[in-house]
């Protein structure tokens, strides 16, 4: 499957970054160019300072020639001139931007022969030129007849919170397998990988959870104890298991126990098995199974179940495992989740509940909770924010056969 820089990069190429202002098309453009050895950058707007500090934060270990030609004060025929000699050494061009070239030109009918003449200059070569529009101006709207690509950049609410989506919406030669990208510029420039679960997958040795500082054990104990982490119903199963198994692979490496309340959804031996190639052990893991239905859907028949919790641990909850209690009788599972609240509380021990947003039990924990969190899935990008308290947005990088679990702000 192509990259977006793949296509930004490609031989022969004209490609047409198009988007509003500030949305990150000049680090775009300047990421394409860190691929390539030379490339001679036609500025409209920004000086060559502010483009070298640009190419620093993208590419910080760049040690090819940026070439950078301010063409504020410079005529057509001049920067035409540039274009063509880089072009004939095969670099990657970048012109920032067509709106500013074309600013107040009248005849609109001259600007596809002068395109057309460019495209020209670039087909058949190792060359390849990006094109970088705002669409403020009418004529710069001829680029996408001669474009081979063209990238759309715009906001998207995920999680109440405006992301960097990048679309790829033509790739001449090439089948666009995956169109949608999400884009970070908070840390360098990163373009966000999808990861479609669609079966359970191969696991490796646990290395890594570079998780948020708002989810570190002793800021959620000063918060309140009691976490709650809302699954959309757009987080598969097989994800969710597998961010279950994650977080208490996390809290075991940092020496916690963990008594794990497992799901009906769920095989015990599985479980373990999972948790023992993460782990290489499972000594710190306590399966405890659930079922109110046992107990007469009663709170207080149901209390004695604490003494069966290891104690200095960290709880882990699949919600799934109390929705019969929260359907069939909702004052006392109530009851129940309060009597579970106040243990926590007196043993000041973390208790962390993972449910999906459609489940009757999460309705009540949901009152309960000190902290919740958000998880949604949208086109294979998995996305994790604090809503009690509110917090920033990151995407969730997982490899589970690397066994790391990596959050990205994105913002």
């Amino acid at each position: 499957m192509r990259s977006v820089l793949d296509v930004l990069t490609n031989a022969g190429y004209v490609s047409l970054i198009q988007g509003p202002p500030g949305i990150g098309k000049t680090f775009l453009a300047l990421k394409a160019c860190s691929l390539r050895d030379k490339c001679t950058y036609i500025s409209y707007a920004d000086p060559e300072s502010s483009l070298r500090e640009k190419m620093k934060f993208v590419a910080p270990d760049y040690k090819g020639k940026l070439n950078v030609v301010s063409a504020m004060s410079g005529s057509v025929e001049t920067v035409y001139s540039e274009i063509l000699n880089a072009l004939s050494e095969g670099q990657l061009v970048v012109v920032d931007t067509l709106d500013a070239m074309f600013f107040g030109l009248k005849d609109e009918s001259a600007v596809r022969p002068f395109l057309q003449l460019l495209y020209g200059s670039v087909k058949g070569k190792s060359s390849s030129m990006i094109l970088i529009a705002e669409g403020l101006s009418p004529a710069a709207e001829h680029i996408k007849f001669v474009s081979d690509a063209i990238i759309s950049l715009s906001f998207e609410n995920v999680l109440g919170q405006n992301v960097r989506a990048l679309r790829i919406l033509k790739d001449r030669d090439h089948p666009v397998e995956q169109p949608l990208y999400y884009i970070t510029l908070k840390d360098g420039l990163k373009i966000l990988e999808p990861l479609f679960m669609l079966k359970r997958p191969l696991l490796g040795k646990f290395s890594s959870l570079n998780r948020p500082p708002s989810s570190e054990a002793e800021l959620i104990k000063y918060l309140g104890n009691r976490v709650l982490i809302e699954l959309d119903m757009s987080v598969e199963d097989v994800r969710g298991s597998l961010l279950r198994k994650m977080f208490m692979a996390d809290y075991i490496k940092s020496s916690y126990n963990v008594n794990y309340v497992i799901g009906p959804n769920e095989n015990t031996e599985s479980f373990l098995e999972d948790m023992k190639t993460l782990l290489g052990s499972t000594e710190k893991i306590n399966v405890i199974t659930f079922n109110a239905k046992d107990y007469d859907y009663k709170a207080d028949k149901i209390a004695h179940l604490n003494s069966s919790y290891k104690q200095n641990a960290v709880n882990f909850i699949n919600l799934l495992a109390d929705e019969g209690f929260a359907v069939k009788d909702p004052i006392e599972y109530e009851i129940f989740v309060r009597e579970q609240l106040k243990h926590d509380l007196e043993l000041n021990r973390i208790t962390i509940i993972i449910g999906y947003s459609d489940q009757e039990a999460i309705k009540i924990q949901y009152k309960y909770a000190n902290l919740i969190r958000k998880m949604a899935v949208t086109d294979g990008f998995l996305f994790w924010r604090s809503v009690r308290p509110l917090g920033p947005l990151f995407f969730v990088d997982i490899r589970p056969e690397e066994g790391s679990l990596d959050f990205i702000r994105v913002g």
